[in-house]
This record gives structure tokens, C-alpha cells and sequence, in this order.
């Protein structure tokens, strides 16, 4: 299953042409099958989505998936934080990358094609747009996390996500530890196709135009620290806002160091190029 698996996203993201649409419903049917992708025991779960905020044309917004992501995270968080209080560990994103893929009538689809679901007495009906999320690769102290938004026999988004952990009350960061990469999440470190975060070298400062400033609020945060998904927003209006599209259906990101709630922001963007820096 698992070698069948990535050989079909792997195929997904190396093939155009008619055919695309053809392989993408077979992954998603994959996705949808299974309950333990990669041995990693993350139980998919249902996408919360807004069809309004969260589509954009024919694709989901980068945005929206990102946000999908670290909701599914949290939501088994306990798993990679090794302590009893929470508050003694910070989870930090380093870096993400996103690659969104359009479907034909994707608002009408999300909003009327539903599945009916039993709760006890109680049928609803729900969009079923669902969130895989697995441990793709573990580094001394990084932990590299795939993820894939599917709907129906559709794929929408593939994202990777590195994050580190780090001890809140020394500052180092904490290692993975033995127990952790043999049983609580074995890695898969199979190649299946997943975006890459493109590492970008400090761009001239001279040619980084301050758009405007934020200051970063709770509307900015999650659980845990200030969203990363939130950055990538902040930073697609700065590109707007200079007349670059803030749609791409890839995004790529580095973060080089956590903000601070109540901190303020500086959104700069390249005088050419469709690169910002959060400062």
C-alpha cells in the first residue's frame, strides 16, 4: 500500500497534460481509504473551510490550507510535545511550502455535494474535504510534516511544514528522542513528490519597499505561538498591494525567527522580484 501509495503522488506532481486530473482522483481515493497514513497513527479529520474566504477562482487559497495544517496539528499536539504542561515547550514552523491544484467548479462543488454522516439520532450533512497529515522526515530536532487536502476523488493542496520544538525555559532545542522515532512517530522518508520550501539567501536590503506595518494581535495566534499561516497572509497582502497576484498556487517560506504577540511588523517587498520580508 505504502510503496503503490507514493508512487502515485510522486507520478501526480511530475505529470501535466490531460491525464493530471485523472491520477489526482486516484490519490484522493487513496487519501480517503486509508486510517493510518504511514504508520504515523494521525487520524484524518474533516477541513473546517469557508467557501467564501477560502476558494479563490477554481483552487483553495494557500492560505486556507496552511491554516487546515496547523488546525490538524493541534488537534494532536499532545503526541510531539514531551511534557506535562504545554507551557513549558514552544513548537516553532521554520519553514513551509504549498502547492495548491484547481478543480473545476470547486465553490459549487464544496457547497452543495454533501455526505451524509450519523451521529447517534442526528444525520448531518458535510463537506467532505479532508486532512491527511503524517510525519514525513525527523531531523536531530526538526520534525518534517506532510500534509494533503482532498475532496472527494480530488486532490486540492500539498503542503510541507518543518517545525522544531524548543524548551521554554532554557531556549535549547529539544532532540528527538529514540523512543519517539521508533514508536511514536516512525518517519516514512519515502520521496512522494511533496513541495519544498526553497531556501532564499537575505535579499538586498536597499530593494525591500516597506508596504505597510503590522502589529501582531490575537487574531494572529493560535493555541500556541503566532500562526505561521497568518505570516504567509500578512505577506501576501504586501504583495497585492504592490500589484503582484496574492493567489500563486505555490507558496514557499522560510522563518528565521518566531515573532512576538503586541509585536509590530515591518511587510516589505522586493522593488522587482515577488518576495517579501517580514521585519
Amino acid at each position: 500500500m505504502l510503496r503503490h501509495h507514493t508512487a502515485l503522488l510522486t507520478k501526480v506532481l511530475r505529470t501535466g497534460g490531460a491525464s493530471t486530473s485523472r491520477h489526482h482522483a486516484t490519490i484522493a481515493h487513496e487519501l480517503s481509504a486509508h486510517q493510518d497514513f504511514f504508520g504515523t497513527s494521525i487520524e484524518p479529520i474533516l477541513a473546517p473551510i469557508s467557501s467564501i474566504s477560502d476558494i479563490h477562482g477554481n483552487a483553495l487559497k494557500a492560505t486556507a490550507v496552511l491554516r487546515m495544517g496547523m488546525h490538524h496539528l493541534h488537534a494532536n499536539a499532545d503526541r510531539f510535545i514531551p511534557y506535562t504542561n504545554p507551557d513549558d515547550l514552544n513548537l516553532h514552523c521554520v519553514s513551509q511550502a504549498c502547492v495548491t491544484y484547481p478543480v473545476e467548479d470547486l465553490m459549487g462543488k464544496i457547497q452543495y455535494e454533501k455526505e451524509q454522516v450519523t451521529f447517534g439520532e442526528l444525520t448531518l450533512g458535510v463537506t467532505p474535504l479532508i486532512s491527511d497529515l503524517w510525519v514525513q522526515a525527523l531531523g536531530k530536532t526538526s520534525i518534517t510534516f506532510g500534509h494533503a487536502v482532498t475532496f472527494q476523488n480530488e486532490l486540492l493542496a500539498l503542503v510541507t511544514r518543518v517545525f522544531v520544538r524548543q524548551d521554554a525555559r532554557t531556549g535549547a532545542l529539544i532532540h528527538i528522542t529514540e523512543d519517539e522515532r521508533t514508536e511514536q512517530f516512525p518517519a516514512s522518508y519515502e520521496e512522494i513528490g511533496l513541495p519544498t520550501a526553497g531556501k532564499l539567501s537575505c535579499p538586498n536590503h536597499a530593494a525591500m519597499e516597506e508596504v505597510f506595518q503590522v502589529r501582531i494581535g490575537p487574531q494572529h495566534c493560535n493555541e500556541y505561538s503566532v500562526d505561521p499561516s497568518a505570516l504567509v497572509e500578512i505577506a501576501l497582502q504586501g504583495l497585492a498591494l504592490r500589484g503582484h497576484t496574492p493567489y500563486s498556487q505555490k507558496v514557499s517560506c522560510q522563518h528565521l525567527l518566531p515573532p512576538l504577540l503586541h509585536q509590530t511588523l515591518s511587510c516589505r517587498v522586493h522593488s522587482t522580484l515577488p518576495v517579501v520580508g517580514l521585519y
